[in-house]
């Protein structure tokens, strides 16, 4: 495994479990919840189902989950105003870290709390002050919440990600904190983010000292993923995390990827340990994850 140092003031205890072992990251939310009937706006059941999502996250816990995800993908001002709640989105955000705190409360070990901040599908403006703001209160929700760390994830376009990485910068130095952030992107069949950019490049663009690791998750499921895998973990030095979904979905939106499939493709990684943070995104559950741990268990016992 490769040596990686970063300096946060102070002990972070993440980072120290990713220099001893890989972790299982949670499975799916989104479609987790649409399987309950719910749907969007998925953040709003912070507020009004706290213990449909509390006992979600407590079955990946129970699983074998190390880390678990906020139900924060969506949160932010841009995406939740059609719903009239753009001004909630600090009260959810820092709500939906409350409820994972809550679901950790029983574990025998340490579960740590990543931040969900999702991509937005809206362009980017001419007014980037605007766009910005939009996810100012998201990011100070998770950070007043006490995440662990924050996770961008599914990127598709790294000068969005840009944007919300330069907030983070600035909530930084003003709140004079810092916790680890990690970037995970999503690619198209050809290994391209949806801006046509290559994985190389796209490192290139977003990295700062306090990014700790990069990521693929989302796209046309494992097989997809595995295939530009080898471009991620030659593109950077930090720790390397993947989370694909289970397969594309079909007409019926219907996920066909099964955990056996997923594992053995990702067995030569895990067994030399390029990957450092395993875990599933939309069609997965709990038994997904109870797989990746229990794989993950028996190559450690080698």
């Amino acid at each position: 495994m490769r040596e990686i140092i970063f300096f946060f003031g102070g002990r972070n205890m993440l980072l120290e479990a990713l220099k001893r072992r890989i972790l299982v990251l949670d499975g799916a939310m989104g479609t987790i919840l649409a399987s309950y009937g719910e749907k969007p706006c998925y953040e709003v059941l912070n507020k009004t189902k706290e213990n449909l999502i509390q006992k979600i996250h407590e079955k990946y816990i129970e699983a074998g989950a190390d880390i678990i995800t906020t139900n924060s993908f969506n949160c932010n001002q841009m995406a939740l105003q059609k719903y009239h709640l753009k001004e909630s989105v600090y009260d959810l955000t820092k709500k939906s870290v409350e409820i994972a705190k809550k679901a950790t409360k029983n574990s025998k070990k340490a579960v740590y709390i990543l931040g969900s901040i999702g991509p937005s599908i809206a362009n980017l403006p001419e007014d980037m002050k605007s766009w910005k703001q939009s996810y100012f209160q998201q990011i100070l929700g998770l950070l007043d919440g006490g995440v662990d760390a924050l996770l961008l994830e599914t990127i598709y376009d790294e000068n969005k990600a840009n944007c919300i990485l330069g907030n983070i910068e600035e909530i930084f130095q003003e709140k004079k904190v810092e916790v680890p952030v990690f970037c995970s992107m999503t690619i198209n069949q050809n290994g391209k983010l949806l801006t046509g950019t290559s994985i190389t490049r796209a490192v290139e663009k977003m990295d700062r000292p306090w990014i700790v690791g990069f990521g693929l998750n989302c796209s046309y499921g494992m097989e997809n993923i595995v295939s530009f895998l080898p471009e991620l973990i030659r593109a950077t030095d930090k720790y390397c995390m993947v989370y694909a979904n289970a397969g594309f979905p079909n007409e019926k939106g219907e996920y066909t990827e099964n955990i056996e499939e997923m594992l053995e493709l990702l067995q030569p990684f895990l067994e030399k340990h390029w990957i450092h943070i395993v875990g599933g995104c939309c069609g997965t559950n709990e038994k997904y994850t109870y797989a990746f741990a229990k794989k993950i268990a028996l190559l450690a016992e080698r």
